[in-house]
């Protein structure tokens, strides 16, 4: 099943990278994705089709703060 990444949870977390003054790659690591799956959900035109486990992981790192 396909979830979808809009256009708010990309903006969440273009505002978290930056508050946390981490490189993507760190980013990528703290959510558990690879570099080029957060280069896709970042860099895309929303919405981003993303699988069950990437948008877990997504929701899970911004709803912890």
């Amino acid at each position: 099943m396909n979830y979808i990444i809009d256009q708010d949870q990309q903006k969440k977390i273009l505002i978290k990278l930056a508050l946390k003054r981490k490189w993507r790659y760190q980013i990528a690591d703290d959510i558990g994705l690879s570099l080029p799956t957060l280069r896709k959900i970042l860099n895309s035109n929303t919405p981003v089709i993303v699988n069950a486990k990437v948008y877990k992981n997504v929701n899970n790192w911004i709803e912890r703060g």
